[in-house]
Parts: structure tokens; sequence; C-alpha cells
């Protein structure tokens, strides 16, 4: 049964193979002169989010794209994209301080480094580096006065 998953006694569920998808489009040369890859990637893609005139240096702003709640901020000429939800009790992050590139969680005071991918820098109520999970980071993009960021 293609597309199903089939169960039998004492035996590991039948998952059929993976699809491609044809519609992502692998980087290469020829695409990135076609400026192709730069709205598709190989399994993720790159989304509308806002007009970049939106986006204001140290200024947090929360958008939910395609599911995801992400915020965005600009930090020195670079626009970021991160996880809005803390990954201790899930504090906004939203709402947090952003300080020369560290966000901090309004909750308990969790600190991610934006320039480090997200990672944690400080736990929750200053409990040391690491004790916690880091937060996400998104790829984004400048494209035709706005942002796109890659999911």
């Amino acid at each position: 049964m293609v597309g199903s998953t089939v169960w039998s006694q004492n035996s590991i569920p039948y998952r059929p193979p993976l699809k491609s998808y044809p519609d992502t489009i692998p980087l290469s040369p020829i695409n990135l002169i076609k400026g192709e890859a730069n709205l598709k990637r190989i399994g993720l893609t790159l989304v509308k989010v806002c007009p970049v005139s939106k986006i204001k240096q140290g200024e947090l702003l929360a958008f939910q794209v395609q599911g995801v709640d992400i915020v965005l901020t600009l930090l020195g000429g670079r626009i970021v994209a991160f996880q809005r939800w803390c990954t201790h009790e899930e504090g906004d992050l939203s709402m947090g301080m952003l300080e020369g590139g560290v966000i901090e969680c309004p909750e308990h005071g969790a600190k991610f480094d934006l320039s480090l991918n997200g990672r944690n820098v400080l736990g929750p109520d200053e409990e040391e580096a690491g004790s916690v999970p880091d937060i996400r980071v998104f790829k984004t993009e400048v494209k035709d006065g706005n942002v796109y960021v890659e999911l």
C-alpha cells in the first residue's frame, strides 16, 4: 500500500519513500544567474513577511508566517529573524530587551545571542549558559523592498 502506514505483528511500520519536490530549485550557478534560487531552496522556502521599511533598528516586531511565530529586528544594518517563544517557559521574546545583539526573555531573564545563531548565553534566573536550548534564528533575504524569511 503506497501512501499509508501498514502494521504487522512484530514489525516496524512501512513508510513510503520520501517524495522529491520538483517545485524547489537547487542552488546552482545557472539558477543564481536567473534569480530563481532567491525564492526557493531545497527543502526550505523563502516566505515574504513584510516591507523592509517596517523594520527599525533595535525594534522587535512579531509576525506569524505559515504558522511559525517569528520576531524581526534590524541589527547593525542587518535584518535578523528568530523564533518568538523562549525555550525555557515560552516567554514572548518580542517583548524582551535587545542589547548588543543579545535578546533577553522578559519572563525569567534567559539570554540568547543572535550573532551566535541564537545560542543561550545566560540561563533563566541567572543559571549557567546552555541550561536551556538555543533559539532558532532564520535566514533572511531582502528582495524588491520586502523581507523574506527562510522556513
